[in-house]
């Protein structure tokens, strides 16, 4: 085992579908700790020992010890006979998972090198994803949710074993980004994962969202569409269709799931309510919604947040796209990009549907210039930002807030407004953070070169260096106390001890240069999240667009000009209240909206056509 085979990813390695039928014995993860001696340390783990290799952290002037490929749920097959040496104990534990939506991903990705050098323990698990993870017939035959019980044998494993490498059991959190984080939302709203962690930590992912979650019907149609795509279709066997699943090589199974997201079928292999199953092999046995709604989830301490343009993401999926020109962008985003995030978040009746394009196609377009090729691509990122992550995440920490009204356990929630580091292509042009960039200053100099390949500047290292100990402080604590970090304006104190503490990190302008001096501007709840949010754009996905699909709405046309001027305004006051109790002045005046953008939509329409065939003469 030497320390550049980090980990290989659990599904691309699966050699037939067999494991679809049953637990995979074979998924591994990465364990990075500190550990005293010169020699690689060898950990007795209670599956059997572990070697694992030494490894400098320069610039922290710490070696810490790197566990790689570590089965947790198959002894090793080598028994490896050396005394051990003593380790420090008590150490917090970090459990790291990744993943973008449900699909792809691998825990070598993303070295923990930097923050266990910071002295906690970092457990990154890989775990089976899309048709390998998620495949699912509604019965034991293929019961899905295997991806979601890969995590929970691994946070099994790390009940089990990781006092051995000095971690303390009771100090567990666990971490996940995108995919990862909607996971541990699976988890909490789960009765079978009591215990295993006492705080956890979602980045830039939630289970409100229509990328997170999937009806049952959906996801088992998909699964046999798959099958019978390999001429695996047996609609009365299931038996029949795993059997024949199972000769099928894991080339041709990606291949299938490949060919079947082109055709507009993606984000459908999803975790499944598994009710039915029998009851002690059920995972999840109600709505994650209902579950959330009624407050049955796991109470612990929580640290959830997105970034500026976490969108982003699937404006990356086809970047041939951005040399297009503005005609052919602009057609896109009308029809292809905004239909199917409507489809997706289950605006299905075709009258309705009509109406509401329409009111997103003049509500973030309005402002765009015809030939302004920059502006519509922020848009198209803005757009996928609000609908599939700022405004799921609102929605979901609204049943946070409500779930725990008996609970003193803190709910910490960020907003990462931040120039973005440009690890997506330089044609976007994106004026913030994109969707993962805030991993790299989590993970510290070490990513960074990896990923970035060039060093931190001095104002991002000034943010690496805020943001390891502001979440240090909760992985340890359980809480941040604000004074620890020299973070300027948060004020925690002036929180009831219910209430949710916000925090946004901001621009460059705001630091102060000097080198090891961590002093970035970071606001607290009240004095603007709303504000930097953008509180009409949320409000708009979660509470005008639901509500209008399923009403009628009238105005006096001598009204919309001042209800424009007053929305405009609205995002600029400084108000008192939580994101997600959305002030109901709001959404009465997006209610009035719809006879708004019928009148001034004409006019910007004329303009595009004008601009449209010039471009075609």
């Amino acid at each position: 085992m030497n320390g550049s085979n980090w980990c290989f990813q659990c599904f691309t390695m699966t050699p037939t579908v067999g494991y679809v039928a049953a637990l995979f014995k074979s998924c591994i993860l990465t364990v990075t700790a500190i550990l005293p001696g010169a020699q690689d340390p060898l950990v007795f783990t209670y599956n059997g020992p572990v070697k694992g290799t030494r490894l400098f952290i320069s610039e922290a002037g710490t070696t810490i010890a790197a566990f790689l490929g570590v089965p947790y749920a198959q002894p090793p097959v080598e028994h490896l006979r050396f005394a051990i040496h003593m380790i420090y104990q008590n150490t917090p534990v970090l459990v790291f998972f990744e993943g973008e939506n449900f699909a792809f991903g691998s825990t070598h990705r993303i070295p923990g090198h930097d923050l266990s050098a910071d002295g906690l323990i970092i457990v990154s698990v890989g775990y089976r994803l899309n048709v390998f993870g998620f495949l699912c017939f509604g019965d034991a035959e293929a019961r899905g949710n295997l991806g979601l019980l890969d995590q929970y044998l691994a946070m099994r494993w790390v009940q089990e074993n990781i006092n051995k490498f000095g971690g303390d059991v009771n100090k567990v959190t666990v971490m996940g980004h995108s995919s990862g984080a909607a996971s541990i939302m699976y988890h909490l709203v789960s009765p079978r994962t009591k215990q295993l962690f006492q705080s956890a930590i979602m980045m830039s992912g939630c289970l409100t969202s229509p990328i997170a979650q999937k009806s049952n019907t959906q996801i088992i149609e998909a699964s046999f569409q798959l099958a019978k795509s390999l001429g695996c279709y047996f609609p009365h066997d299931t038996k029949l269709v795993v059997r024949c699943l199972r000769t099928k090589s894991a080339f041709e199974l990606l291949d299938a799931y490949g060919k079947q997201n082109i055709k507009g079928n993606s984000d459908v292999f999803l975790p499944v309510i598994d009710s039915f199953l029998p009851a002690s092999e059920q995972y999840l046995s109600k709505s994650p919604l209902e579950t959330l709604e009624e407050g049955s989830f796991m109470k612990i301490p929580l640290l959830t947040g997105i970034v500026d343009y976490d969108g982003v993401a699937y404006l990356a999926r086809w970047p041939a796209r951005f040399n297009d020109g503005y005609f052919h962008l602009h057609q896109l985003f009308i029809k292809s990009v905004i239909p199917t995030v409507l489809l997706q978040k289950g605006f299905t009746n075709d009258n309705g549907v009509k109406d509401i394009a329409e009111i997103l196609k003049w509500y973030y377009l309005k402002d765009v210039e015809p030939g302004d090729v920059t502006n519509i691509i922020d848009r198209m990122a803005q757009f996928y930002s609000d609908s599939l992550f700022k405004a799921p995440h609102y929605a979901q920490l609204k049943l946070l807030e409500q779930g725990r009204k008996n609970s003193n356990a803190p709910i910490f929630t960020y907003e990462f407004s931040y120039p973005s580091l440009n690890v997506y292509q330089q044609s976007l042009n994106l004026s913030g953070l994109g969707h993962g960039e805030e991993l790299i200053y989590l993970f510290g100099k070490s990513f960074a070169r990896e990923v970035l390949g060039r060093d931190f500047t001095v104002q991002e290292e000034i943010m690496s260096a805020t943001m390891r100990k502001i979440w240090y402080d909760f992985i340890k604590n359980g809480f941040i106390h604000h004074n620890n970090h020299n973070a300027g304006s948060m004020n925690w104190e002036f929180h009831h001890k219910k209430a949710t503490h916000h925090f946004i990190f901001q621009s460059p302008d705001f630091f102060q240069l000097k080198r090891g001096e961590v002093s970035p501007r970071i606001t607290n709840f009240e004095e603007g999240v709303l504000k930097y949010s953008n509180a009409r754009r949320i409000s708009l996905w979660n509470d005008f667009l639901p509500k209008f699909y399923n009403s009628s709405t009238h105005v006096e046309l001598s009204k919309c000009e001042s209800i424009i001027t007053r929305l405009s305004l609205q995002a600029d006051q400084p108000y008192r209240s939580v994101m997600y109790t959305l002030l109901g002045l709001v959404i009465v005046l997006l209610s009035f909206l719809t006879i708004c953008i019928i009148l001034l939509k004409r006019t910007k329409t004329e303009k595009d056509l004008t601009f449209f065939r010039q471009q075609m003469d």
